[in-house]
């Protein structure tokens, strides 16, 4: 992915799980899904996923999943401080009931900003519209209660351009844009959302640390 559309799509990413150049410390697990092969190094591997891929990024047409009711608070379980590192520096980002606060700001639930909740996953949706354009398009990430503090958060990032194919074949997927500014975009159906979110071609997740209050 390019310098530029890799910042864009990061900032996009920050004000929910902050993915900009993460780096991790030695208590917090990480899951490169993108970069299986390899896991002898971490480190390594997240470096290589950010700076030499050809990333496409996976965008919808509506809120997901299809059919959830928006919540009008963010869950008590997932209300806390979080720990990850940026560029060797611990930063943390803090939820309450009713927004995501971080060094951006505060970013309340909204019109433009819902979550919806999937069995023991909650869903949030972004809406990403550029100006002048009148057709929805969303990012979503998903958080998943790990236990003893730990919160999985996915996004949906295809990594390598021969499984665009695939993939767009799988999930009617339209692709947008060239280059470095490739998305593609889907409505999938509720079982088609729940079979993407453990498609490890398309997912990118991170494992973040609750704090204690």
């Amino acid at each position: 992915m390019g310098t530029r559309v890799f910042q864009q799509t990061l900032n996009r990413y920050k004000f929910v799980f902050y993915l900009s150049y993460v780096k991790f410390l030695s208590y917090i697990r990480i899951e490169i899904n993108i970069l299986k092969a390899m896991h002898k190094s971490y480190f390594l591997a997240l470096v290589v996923a950010l700076f030499s891929f050809s990333c496409t990024e996976v965008v919808f047409e509506s809120p997901q999943p299809p059919g959830g009711k928006n919540l009008t608070k963010i869950p008590d379980s997932l209300v806390g401080s979080y720990s990850f590192v940026v560029l060797n520096e611990q930063e943390a980002i803090h939820i309450t009931k009713d927004y995501f606060d971080g060094d951006e700001g505060k970013k309340y639930l909204s019109d433009s900003l819902i979550m919806r909740k999937m069995g023991n996953k909650y869903v949030v949706n972004q809406l990403i519209n550029k100006e002048g354009e009148t057709n929805g398009k969303w990012s979503v990430y998903v958080f998943e209660e790990k236990g003893c503090g730990f919160l999985k958060a996915t996004a949906f990032i295809i990594s390598k351009d021969e499984y665009i194919e695939s993939f767009s074949n799988t999930y009617a997927a339209t692709l947008v844009g060239g280059g470095q500014e490739k998305q593609v975009i889907i409505s999938p159906d509720n079982n088609q959302f729940e079979t993407l979110l453990k498609d490890r071609e398309a997912t990118l997740a991170i494992i973040l640390e609750k704090l204690e209050e």
